[in-house]
Parts: structure tokens; sequence; C-alpha cells
């Protein structure tokens, strides 16, 4: 009969130590990072919710409690004429959803990227930011479904386009202009144009 109450208080306290893990996960945000999407990454989206690939987007984003601001093309005649001025300065395509990223760095830097296409994979949105290699700033060339990725040097006064394949992307081309001129003339412009 002891032994059987030493059992019992022994899975008791046991239960307990696991019961207060996973509070203590859940409520110190370890549940919320658990997605793997960047914390330091700001979605600037022009799409419709009458497009299913935008759709589908805007779901996942949800789902991995990513930042973003959808700009809807279809339904927002502001966000329509911008996504048009945008694509035609840029001599992008008009294809949604188009994405600007913006990653927040250390020191007050920004580094901003556009993915054509929407992009539903963790590892390859974790891994399009510039790192030094050999010295060299570098951003991605192709980043895997894996995350792995091919570097290239970063061209200065520009801005990396990147075509999304699904789960993972390719460079595309580059846009020439600061990532300050696409912030203040495009990202908060989206924000006002959606709201």
């Amino acid at each position: 009969m002891a032994k059987l109450a030493y059992v019992a208080f022994g899975v008791g306290i046991a239960a307990l130590v696991i019961g207060l893990a996973v509070f203590a996960y859940h409520y110190s945000g370890g549940a919320a990072q658990s997605s793997g999407f960047p914390r330091d990454l700001h979605l600037y989206i022009f799409g419709s919710v009458k497009c299913p690939h935008c759709a589908h987007f805007k779901r996942w984003l949800n789902s991995v409690h990513a930042k973003y601001t959808f700009c809807d093309v279809y339904y927002r005649n502001k966000c329509a004429l911008l996504f048009r001025n945008f694509t035609l300065k840029y001599k992008l395509p008009l294809a949604i959803p188009t994405t600007i990223a913006v990653l927040n760095m250390s020191k007050g830097k920004v580094f901003v990227f556009i993915v054509i296409g929407d992009l539903d994979n963790t590892a390859v949105w974790r891994t399009l930011r510039p790192k030094v290699v050999g010295g060299v700033l570098q951003v991605p060339s192709i980043v895997y479904p894996d995350g792995k990725a091919k570097y290239m040097p970063l061209t200065t006064g520009s801005i990396p386009v990147y075509g999304s394949y699904g789960n993972y992307v390719k460079f595309d081309k580059w846009v020439h202009a600061t990532p300050q001129e696409v912030i203040k003339t495009y990202c908060s412009a989206a924000v006002e144009a959606s709201s």
C-alpha cells in the first residue's frame, strides 16, 4: 500500500512538472515563436481576396502569425493605382500576390526585397536575408525548400526581386531603388490605402 502511494505521488509530481513546463512555454511566447516565421520581417502584399493564390497566402501567413499589410487591388482603388505605379516604375509583372518584404536588422538598418507569387515556406522566409561571405555582403540567388541557399554579391542601390515557385524562390532581377525609397513611397502608402 505504501509502495502504491509513492508511485501515485511520483506520477502526480511528474504530471505537475510537465503541466508547468507546457504552461511556461505557451505563455512565454514559445508557442507563438514555434511557427518559425521571422519576427523581424513585415510584408506589404498587393493582392486580392478574389485571387486563390492570395487567399491561400493570407491563410498561411495568419497560421504562422506573420506581420503583414494586405492591399487589395480589386476592392480598393488606391491599392490598384499604387500597385500599377509600382509595377510600371520598376518594370515588374502585373502579377498577384506581389510582396515587398522589409527586414528590420540591427542598428536601425533595413533590407528590402520583393517576392512575386505566394510563398508558404518558413525555412525560405528565414533564409531571405543578407549575410557576409568572404568579407562581401551577399544575398540569396536561390533558396531551396529546406532553407539552403546559394548566394551572390548585393548590388549597391538595388533591391533583389525573387520569383516564387511555391516552396522555393529564385532571384529574377534587380530593382534600382533604395530601401528607404520603396518603404516611403510604397509601403507607407499601402498601409494608408488598405485602411
